[in-house]
């Protein structure tokens, strides 16, 4: 690789079938699969709040961001996946693996370049090493992306921390 000696230790993983997933894609597909099942979903809903009720369900607070009107409903199981509020929800849970955890808010934007010659540089997802504690999104990285069947280059870090107390 330029720039690097022969004797300077680097690690590397290959994987053939690729790791990159297109997160709106494949929740457009699940998304489909649930309506043919009969499953209603709900859009523009914002989850405000979540507590633990005495026999172990959940109880949320889901505010309807057209109309501003709040429900609360119960659930035996809540996902909280990532992106917009996820980690203030993680913490409001108060399971323990949302403590010490903080972030910044991230726009969901990332750099990509559409250089044909810095993207033939780059084949691989390059990540930086994250200290101890820190999440491994957490370092900044380099990312080879096929983006509507077309090769970019995208690089980012997510602003995430773990605090020690």
């Amino acid at each position: 690789m330029e720039g690097r000696t022969v004797n300077e230790p680097m690690a590397a993983t290959k994987i053939d079938s690729g790791t990159d997933v297109n997160f709106g894609a494949l929740t457009r597909i699940l998304l489909d699969h649930l309506t043919k099942r009969n499953v209603k979903i709900h859009y523009r809903q914002s989850v405000e709040d979540l507590k633990r009720t005495r026999d172990g369900a959940w109880e949320l607070k889901v505010r309807n961001l057209q109309s501003g009107s709040v429900e609360r409903h119960t659930a035996n199981f809540v996902f909280i996946g990532g992106g917009g509020g996820s980690l203030h929800l993680l913490q409001k849970s108060r399971i323990p693996e949302g403590k010490g955890i903080g972030g910044f808010p991230v726009s969901g934007l990332f750099m990509v370049c559409n250089n044909p010659e810095i993207i033939e540089q780059h084949h691989a997802k390059v990540y930086g090493k994250a200290p101890v504690g820190a999440p491994p999104m957490s370092v900044p990285h380099l990312d080879t992306r096929y983006i509507d069947n077309k090769k970019h280059c995208s690089s980012g870090r997510l602003p995430a921390f773990r605090l020690s107390f």
